[in-house]
């Protein structure tokens, strides 16, 4: 990837994941969805907190450090190994999980902080370099140095390394806010963030002053299910994850495109009705799908499904089309009643 391309991906939310990039808006973790915030800290502007300064004077004192182009030496996958025993991440079991199978490492610019106690390897972080921004990807630990702060101590090195090279802006990746996991990110200077229905970066106090994507989005298919109630649809609300997991441009088939639909219940011969809400098209959405495969059943994914919703809603579905827009749910439910909905399915299908 060329450095300004990372640049301009960045700025757009997208983010490294193995050798690819994505976006990602939503994320499913703690049996719940959540939305993702997008954040950086302008390089130029940035001040540490005085607890900041204090923590980077400690670790400083006790440890050394380095950063240096990424190189595959066998100090840092033992402790990788050993933090991810104690520590699973997402992100991957092994150093060649995190970058992929295709070993672009070099290509995305992939430089390291290295941790020393006593010329002993005993944190480091990774993160890729490009023309003018920084995106961290990852930092560990050996468990027993879990109290020195470590792993945060690598984001402001990372952070210190970017404002040396004159550069602009330092991507720790997304946050969620309201999982404890990633309020350590909250906690970076001057950090700015940006939701993918935001056209611009702001401060992120301020953004998470805003209704996010996840609340706006619950409140539209609520109000849908209302309209539903009244004109007597069959329905239930469902998560589909996998909206997130295997992008639905992606696949002949695949999961319809939102992370919670309304789901109809009622038997239809012409396949299985979901609808959702467009926050970026501001607009309800119904599409049709003839479901092909359930993927709850898979017993090497029962892990992952342990961590979703119970009322979620893992098939793939073929013949996906898209059946209304409206932008009004009174309207929508109307046309989603159980004879008006066979008639221009009938006509959809030029069963007449």
């Amino acid at each position: 990837m060329l450095p300004q391309s990372q640049d301009d991906y960045l700025d757009e939310g997208y983010f490294r994941a193995g050798h690819t990039i994505r976006k990602t808006r939503f994320v499913f973790v703690d049996q719940d969805f959540w939305s993702t915030v997008w954040s950086r800290v302008n390089l130029q502007t940035y001040s540490l907190s005085k607890s900041q300064r204090k923590l980077w004077n400690k670790v400083t004192k006790q440890f050394t450090y380095s950063v240096q182009p990424y190189e595959d030496l066998e100090d840092q996958h033992q402790v990788y190994h050993i933090y991810q025993k104690n520590h699973p991440l997402d992100v991957g079991e092994t150093l060649h999980d995190i970058f992929g199978r295709h070993q672009p490492t070099h290509d995305f610019g992939t430089h390291t902080v290295r941790i020393y106690k006593d010329e002993e390897l005993v944190g480091f972080s990774l993160f890729d370099l490009g023309e003018d921004s920084i995106a961290s990807l990852m930092g560990c630990y050996l468990p027993e140095y879990a109290g020195h702060s470590l792993g945060y101590f690598s984001m402001l090195a990372e952070l210190n390394f970017g404002r040396d090279k004159g550069l602009s802006f330092y991507h720790p990746g997304y946050c969620v806010p309201g999982v404890a996991a990633f309020e350590y990110k909250l906690r970076l200077p001057n950090l700015e963030g940006k939701s993918y229905i935001n056209e611009d970066w702001q401060s992120m106090d301020d953004l998470l002053k805003l209704s996010l994507p996840k609340t706006l989005l619950i409140e539209k298919l609520e109000a849908l299910q209302f309209a539903l109630r009244i004109n007597g649809v069959v329905h239930e609300r469902v998560y589909t994850p996998l909206y997130e997991v295997l992008p639905e441009s992606q696949y002949i088939y695949g999961p319809f495109p939102h992370p919670v639909m309304i789901k109809l219940t009622d038997e239809n011969h012409f396949g299985q009705i979901f609808i959702s809400y467009d926050l970026v098209k501001d607009r309800y959405e119904a599409y049709i799908g003839q479901a092909i495969a359930d993927l709850k059943f898979e017993l090497d994914l029962a892990d992952f499904v342990a961590k979703l919703p119970k009322n979620s809603d893992l098939q793939l579905f073929e013949m996906r089309g898209l059946i209304y827009v409206s932008t009004n749910e009174a309207a929508l439910a109307t046309h989603l009643r159980p004879k008006p909905l066979r008639d221009h399915l009938k006509k959809l299908f030029d069963l007449e």
